[in-house]
């Protein structure tokens, strides 16, 4: 009942089952990790298996508690005074309100969000029943939005709460092979940012005809799907808003096959609930862009007799890693064939247990601080909290040295290592410490206390590159921690209605500072206007920003209105604008210098109907070079990432553009093309050897040098790489470039004097080209 395949239909629950009692050796696994690759000759096809999927008969018996279900986790048979029962009832915001099907998760705060975690589908009047769960507060979340309740445990009572959902999105799709022929029996996933159950998992299964729909889910949703047959496609990103509905399209394009094994405990025993998660990639974490993210490994649970299935695994060697409550987290790997079932069989041994105490920089014992083992994105990631006395404890830990981290946000950070036997407890302390900290207060000319601004603080001298961004408190206060000893600090002050700020020279033993920044009194300007479509119709929640030139974080976003009009107040300076849609190529217009009480009405900005840059890199480069594209006046317009080949732009107004590529090892290179409106544009990239230049900047008259400086190399005059050095820890401020032989001049680039060198690339490398700065 644990796998993730079946977790949301309970037709497939026993097709499952009966797919894992096929005869068919267990692959043993001995301590390496490694796969006994005897039985995996025996593999069963996977037509075969999708045909099983589909069986649709009801499962009998209650499943027990934490397994995922419809309906009602069942209770002990004799419940204590020391366990109580939470009856969650999950309503949408509009009717139907019972949200039935919906995953629910209970979680503590400050607990684990992987292993042990009670989880179970609702009923058809959207309610569900936990029991024997501790006393004491808890969360309660569903799997398709960010929405949560909280709850009280009350020992030897039912206690009921009610998860209300916010408005959603209704999203339908449809899962397709290569040829565009539907799948059916597919599994849809997905996740979403910032959320505090992170992990992404099943949300739907496909009808025979591929589609799906989920109702009410997050505005901004990452979803995939995976199939026995194939491997997980990629991550697609679908923005739509509260009460719109959106259509996605998900193609499964590369083949794949199915793990399937049991977990037994130390003992030998079945191992219900343990998480299992086979192949590459995160499913928290997940960084996104436009393109979406990569495929979800194939994280499924064991059910009551230890088994689980995983499908939609890629072919090749793909790692697998296993965790269960209070045992040590096991990693291996398994050989995967297309079209074929791997058989594996995986025992846990006894884990870690750490007891331990947090404690103030004074040595108090600090309460409801998280202890954590592993960073976001890992799979082993262990979480818990300082109880009152500031003791905690945590199980399951791997076996050997680890590194337990706290963190609280005043009193501080601490890391502590300890190791540990199978079985073993040990002990840890964890004294939380700002390190070296700098106290400040940002007023205005009058003394008054500025709050909601931004500091940027930079350590300067030699030494590795140290910096760090703070928030200003409602009060003017702020605090920079673990700042580098013997190293004077810079900071740059800015935000709305004052005017930037850098102050050089701050010794952190020096004491509090005093900050006083010029508040921007003048009357403000305003920049408006109206964003049309190809069709000169208006367009609506189109993103428009203004960013203020020569500052890091002053920014404006307003979206358009029905009628496709904005309107933003800014301060005095230099600002630029541009519209962003995912429906059409971003626009960016000529920066402007606004007065006081000024207006830059910019009219009526046409969106065009765009095309993409579809790039094919060679086997031999693929995933190793950068891609810039530039317009036609040499303005940066995006780069290229896509999860799975090929590359893909975003979409490009019509126009003749020039990609950038480069790379280690490889010949920088400037290839023109050009887009046509509603048409991709293909590039094949290959890639030519490269000679390594180095390029340094000095100072004339011993000033101090910027952090970093942007530059340009052009050959006959077409530029042919855009890059930046960084000052090196005990260095100069360097980079390192590949170029092809040849004559070439690098400059740099947005600084004034502009300083110019020519320089040839020969066979070998040559000697640094240095550029002075004055």
């Amino acid at each position: 009942m644990g796998v993730i395949a079946i977790t949301t239909k309970t037709k497939i629950v026993t097709a499952v089952a009966a797919l894992l009692v096929l005869a068919g050796a267990w692959a043993l696994w001995p301590k390496s990790g490694s796969v006994d690759p005897g039985p995996m000759e025996t593999g069963a096809d996977v037509a075969s298996l999708t045909a099983r999927i589909d069986v649709p008969p009801e499962p009998t018996g209650a499943a027990p508690l934490d397994a995922p279900q419809r309906g009602v986790v069942a209770a002990p048979r004799e419940e204590t005074a020391t366990t109580g029962t939470l009856v969650v009832h999950v309503r949408y915001a509009d009717e139907p309100k019972a949200a039935a099907g919906l995953m629910v998760t209970v979680r503590r705060p400050g607990s684990d969000f992987r292993v042990g975690v009670p989880r179970a589908v609702t009923d058809t009047s959207g309610t569900v029943q936990f029991a024997a769960l501790a006393p004491g507060s808890v969360s309660v979340c569903t799997n398709i939005q960010q929405a949560s309740a909280m709850a009280e445990v009350q020992p030897g009572a039912t206690s009921e709460c009610t998860l209300r959902l916010d408005k959603g999105m209704q999203l339908t799709g449809i899962v397709v092979d290569t040829d565009g022929v539907p799948v059916g029996g597919a599994l849809v996933e997905a996740g979403m940012p910032g959320r505090a159950v992170p992990d992404a998992e099943q949300v739907a299964v496909t009808a025979a005809d591929g589609t799906f729909t989920i109702r009410g889910c997050q505005a901004v949703f990452r979803i995939g799907a995976r199939a026995a047959a194939y491997a997980a496609s990629k991550l697609h990103v679908v923005q739509g808003k509260p009460g719109g509905a959106e259509h996605i399209r998900i193609e499964l394009s590369a083949v794949g096959g199915v793990v399937e094994g049991v977990v037994l405990a130390p003992d030998g025993s079945a191992l219900r609930d343990a998480v299992v998660r086979i192949g590459n990639g995160k499913t928290d974490g997940i960084w996104t862009t436009d393109e979406g993210a990569e495929p979800l490994p194939a994280q499924v649970r064991t059910d009551a007799q230890g088994r689980f299935v995983a499908v939609g695994v890629p072919v090749g060697t793909q790692p697998i890693m296993v965790r269960a409550v209070g045992l040590a987290p096991w990693n291996g790997t398994c050989e995967v064939a297309a079209g074929r079932t791997v058989p594996v069989r995986v025992t846990l041994s006894a884990g870690v247990t750490c007891v331990g105490i947090v404690r103030s920089e004074a040595g108090a014992p600090t309460k409801a601080v998280d202890v954590t083992l592993g960073r976001v994105g890992d799979f082993v990631q262990l979480r818990t909290r300082s109880a009152e006395d500031g003791t905690f404890t945590l199980t399951g830990l791997p076996v050997g040295e680890v590194e337990l981290s706290a963190q609280e946000k005043t009193l501080g950070k601490a890391t502590a290592r300890v190791h540990g036997e199978a079985g073993a407890t040990v002990r840890g302390e964890l004294l939380l410490s700002n390190g070296l900290t700098l106290r400040g207060r940002v007023v205005d000319q009058t003394g008054a206390p500025v709050g909601g601004l931004e500091c940027r603080w930079e350590a300067r001298g030699a030494g590795t590159p140290w910096a760090k961004l703070v928030r200003v408190d409602a009060e003017g206060r702020f605090m920079v921690t673990d700042c580098p000893d013997g190293r004077p600090l810079s900071v740059t002050v800015e935000g709305r209605a004052i005017t930037p700020m850098l102050r050089n020279g701050f010794d952190p033993r020096a004491g509090a500072i005093e900050l006083e920044v010029e508040r921007d009194l003048t009357p403000p300007a305003q920049i408006i206007g109206r964003v049309v479509g190809p069709d000169g119709r208006p367009v609506e929640g189109v993103s428009v920003r203004a960013s203020r030139q020569q500052t890091m974080n002053d920014s404006r976003d307003e979206s358009t209105t029905a009628d496709g009009r904005f309107a933003m107040t800014v301060t005095t300076g230099t600002w630029a604008l541009r519209t962003s849609s995912k429906d059409h190529p971003t626009i960016a217009l000529d920066d402007k210098k606004m007065g006081s009480g000024t207006t830059w009405d910019v009219g009526t900005i046409q969106l065009p109907q765009g095309g993409r840059l579809v790039v094919h890199e060679t086997a031999a480069v693929a995933g190793k070079l950068d891609h810039l594209v530039l317009d036609a006046r040499e303005r940066f317009v995006c780069g290229l990432y896509t999860p799975v080949p090929p590359l893909r732009s975003e979409l490009l107004a019509p126009g003749n553009y020039r990609l950038l590529v480069c790379g280690e090892g490889v010949a920088a290179r400037a290839l023109p093309f050009s887009i046509e409106a509603g048409k991709d544009c293909k590039l094949e990239v290959g890639a030519a050897p490269g000679v390594r230049q180095r390029v340094e900047f000095t100072h004339v008259g011993g000033a101090e040098l910027p952090r970093s400086i942007a530059f340009e190399v052009r050959r006959d005059g077409k530029l042919v790489l855009s890059a930046r050095a960084n000052e090196e820890p005990a260095g100069p401020l360097a980079c390192e470039i590949w170029l092809a032989s040849g004559k070439y001049s690098v400059a740099t680039r947005d600084r004034e004097p502009k300083c110019t060198v020519a320089f040839t690339v020969g066979s070998v490398e040559g000697p640094p080209v240095r550029l002075e700065l004055r």
